[in-house]
């Protein structure tokens, strides 16, 4: 009878689960209550990264408004030099149209007797003057043309990278002088109607 029969060992043990709480009983309970604090550390740091998050969105949101009232101030005050630059240069057209009209008058009798020392060149002179237009259109079409790409190339710029102040500011007041440099000859336009 040495050999027993595995029910007769259950029997004696008794239930399984009861040796496996004599056994290791108190480990489960070490590692049921590890598990408990890991669970609470993580809801902790859940909560925590929530908060980071909404934190970080915040801060987000209020550098996103500061930045706008940024660049609406240096908009702003490139637009009031703009202005400014804008009446400067009219003041001086307006100067220069009076000078321009008084030495017109004064040298027209000087210019009739150039034409008609000039009456054999009028050809050649003709052809150079309309040379000479064809190269103004093209180098002011040349310029529009640098001009829009320094445009894009700045505003991909301004949506890829960060900038700052000084530069935008650099950026607009290049800006309001390249509108400026292109004004004259659109004032020159009305000026002639």
């Amino acid at each position: 009878m040495n050999e027993i029969s595995k029910a007769a060992i259950r029997k004696k043990l008794g239930n399984i689960s009861q040796l496996r709480e004599l056994l290791l009983g108190e480990q489960l309970a070490e590692y049921n209550h590890r598990l408990e604090q890991y669970h609470q550390r993580l809801n902790s740091l859940e909560t925590n990264l929530q908060q980071s998050q909404v934190a970080i969105e915040a801060r987000l949101t209020q550098l996103e408004k500061k930045l706008l009232e940024q660049i609406n101030a240096v908009a702003s005050s490139g637009e009031q030099r703009s202005k400014y630059y804008y009446l400067k240069t009219q003041s001086e057209q307006h100067q220069l149209q009076q000078e321009f009209e008084h030495l017109s008058q004064s040298s027209q009798e000087n210019i009739d007797l150039l034409d008609q020392t000039l009456n054999n060149n009028t050809n050649s002179l003709k052809t150079e003057i309309a040379q000479s237009k064809s190269d103004l259109d093209r180098d002011i079409i040349l310029f529009n043309q640098q001009l829009s790409h320094k445009l894009e190339t700045h505003l991909q710029e301004l949506t890829i990278n960060k900038i700052s102040r000084t530069d935008l500011a650099e950026v607009l007041l290049e800006l309001s002088l390249k509108l400026k440099e292109t004004n004259p000859s659109s004032d020159r336009a009305s000026a002639k109607d």
